[in-house]
């Protein structure tokens, strides 16, 4: 095994972000129905894309996922980093 560093990582919830739904029950619904999630791109500009149809998750956003409080600050990076 290397000498790197370990590191520990807190798994502290599970959620689902894909074109069917952003919660289990709509991802298991669709999966179940056999529905479809692809459909035409439209997300953004697809000039100049070899593709017109996409599966977009398209209610998704950032914020509607996280709140201020759950998102950890981050801090600047140091020389002490490289170590």
């Amino acid at each position: 095994m290397s000498e790197a560093r370990s590191r520990r990582v807190v798994i502290t919830g599970m959620g689902v972000v894909c074109p069917l739904g952003l919660s289990l029950e709509s991802l298991w619904s669709g999966l179940s129905e056999g529905r479809s999630a692809v459909g035409p791109l439209d997300a953004f500009p697809a000039d100049g894309l070899p593709l017109r149809h996409a599966a977009q998750a398209r209610d998704f956003t950032a914020k509607s996922t996280t709140s201020a409080r759950s998102t950890p600050r981050r801090r600047r990076p140091s020389a002490r980093d490289s170590r």
